[in-house]
């Protein structure tokens, strides 16, 4: 039986995501808090990452757009990442689907 995060991990490994959107997604769950809230600058992120500030602009724009993370400006100076369910998840997924 597996357990919700692993429902949202295996959701994300899953869908249409590019890779670099799933390994920027690997990067957020590795950083974030047990309540998933991270608060990473772009600049800490980009050297995390190894990757131009535009491609990590359009990797973070596939998280949002599928509901998987959600950007909250805080103080008007910093960001909150928060991780999210992604929205196309209705239901666990099978461990068949796993398999194949």
């Amino acid at each position: 039986m597996m357990k919700e995060g692993q429902q949202v991990y295996t959701a994300v490994a899953l869908s249409g995501l590019s890779i670099g959107a799933k390994g920027l997604y690997a990067v957020f769950v590795t950083i974030a808090d047990d309540n998933g809230v991270c608060f990473p600058t772009l600049s800490k992120l980009q050297r995390l990452v190894r990757i131009s500030r535009n491609t990590l602009l359009g990797y973070m724009g596939e998280l949002e757009n599928d509901g998987i993370i959600k950007v909250v400006r805080v103080n008007g100076r910093h960001n909150a990442y928060i991780i999210k369910r992604p929205r196309s998840e209705n239901e666990p997924v099978s461990e068949n689907e796993l398999a194949s």
